[in-house]
């Protein structure tokens, strides 16, 4: 999981530095060119390489974003999974994330913590911090 984060994210990084370094290479520090330049590299006037370079670096950024998507994903499915296990371990039937009930006193419309819920034992439903879970 943590791989994927980092590959994502050195994909992200490398495709948006290319696409700056090739940007203020061809004239496009300032703000007013930047769209003309991101033109004239598009087109291909301003070279076939700067073309090709400045395609695979918008395509770097969108894997690097989907690739850590991916990761955050897979550690939400890891939480989801290890609290359903616990609550199983400890004789209830579910076990479910979610915001905990208690709310957090610096922020009143924020949750103290990620609670895991057990629910459906014969004891009342529990709620544990998720990332004790870990």
């Amino acid at each position: 999981m943590i791989l994927l984060m980092i590959a994502g994210a050195g994909l992200f990084v490398v495709g948006f530095v290319t696409f700056f370094v090739l940007l203020v290479a061809h004239g496009g520090f300032a703000k007013s060119r930047q769209f003309g330049v991101v033109g004239e590299i598009s087109s291909g006037r301003q070279g076939g390489f700067a073309q090709v370079v400045m395609a695979i670096a918008f395509l770097l950024m969108p894997f690097g974003a989907c690739g850590m998507f991916a990761a955050v994903a897979a550690g939400d499915q890891g939480r989801k999974s290890s609290c359903n296990d616990t609550c199983v371990e400890r004789g209830y039937r579910t076990g479910r994330v979610q915001g905990s009930k208690a709310m957090d006193p610096k922020r009143p419309n924020a949750h103290a913590f990620v609670a895991c819920v057990c629910s459906g034992g014969a004891s009342p439903d529990l709620e544990l911090n998720a990332r004790d879970l870990e």
